[in-house]
Formats: C-alpha cells, structure tokens, sequence
C-alpha cells in the first residue's frame, strides 16, 4: 500500500484523496477539451512548468514532468488545505452539496486566479496572450473547484467505518 492510512488523521486522508481526484478530474476535463478543438494537449502544462523552471538555469530540463509534479503537488496540497480549511472554520462547513459546491468553486477559482497570474508574471507574458489563458485556466479552475468541494463533502459524509452520518 503507497499510504499508510492509519497514521494519517481523517482531515488529512480526505485532503489528500480530494486534491488528487479533483485534479485528476481536471486534467481529464482538459484532456478532452482540448483533444475536441485541436488545441496542443499540453498546452497550459508547459506554462505551468515554464514557470517552475524560471529558477532553474540552463535547458537541459524536461518541462513536461516538471509542469506535471508542480500540478498533482499544488492541488494535492491545495486539497489538503480546502480540507482542513472547511473542518476547522465554522463557517466554512460543508453542511450540504449546494453548499459544497459553491465554496469548492470559490475557492478554486481565487487559487486558480492567483496562481495563473503569478505564471503570467513569471513568464512575462503580454496582456494579448495572457488574457484569452485566463478564461481557459478559470473554466479549468472552476472544474478543480466543484470537485475539490463535491469530493470532499463525500469524504466527511463518509467515515473510515463506512457508516454514513446522518
């Protein structure tokens, strides 16, 4: 087994199941999108390990591998934040599925939008260019976020024991 789930407090194990599911989702959504309007498959993968590599002297880095460990790595620890996040602050609780829904999309949507845009500054890219990426990097974002909050509200109706609460 990769994880060991019994040292991993409940909070955590859901956030981290929602982080890479979500994600995954969203790389799933991407996938087919832009397999359907012909758009390069990884498109905003290479933005997003352009950016990771600016520090990074020299050319000799695949960009690809690096684009797809800084993606599954921010959601992962994104989802383990949203968990925690929404167990702790009351009124953040995700106390019904309209509910989940719309903090999920809140939240991925603020961290998409930040993060798109610290990519932008990274890369220097020209308002022309960066703008029409924002609006596919938010549709994305959005579709990471209503999962993140769907998931997550699934993982806390669930417990380990396979009861369901009430």
């Amino acid at each position: 087994m990769l994880i060991n789930s019994h040292r991993l407090t409940p909070t955590l194990r859901q956030g981290l199941i929602a982080g890479v599911i979500s994600t995954l989702a969203t790389d799933i959504s991407m996938l087919l999108l832009f397999t359907a309007n012909g758009t390069p498959l990884d498109h905003l993968l290479r933005l997003i390990g352009s950016a990771a590599l600016v520090p990074v002297p020299g050319d000799g880095v695949p960009v690809l591998p690096v684009a797809l460990a800084a993606d599954y790595g921010i959601g992962i620890a994104a989802g383990i934040g949203f968990a925690f996040a929404v167990s702790r602050i009351p009124r953040l609780r995700l106390s019904n599925w309209p509910r989940a829904v719309i903090i999920g999309l809140v939240f991925g949507e603020v961290l998409g939008g930040l993060l798109y845009w610290i990519v932008a500054l990274l890369l220097q890219l020209p308002a022309d260019e960066a703008l029409p990426l924002f609006g596919t990097a938010s549709f994305f974002h959005l579709v990471w976020g209503v999962a993140l909050g769907l998931i997550t509200r699934w993982l806390t109706r669930t417990p380990v024991s396979g009861k369901v609460k009430p």
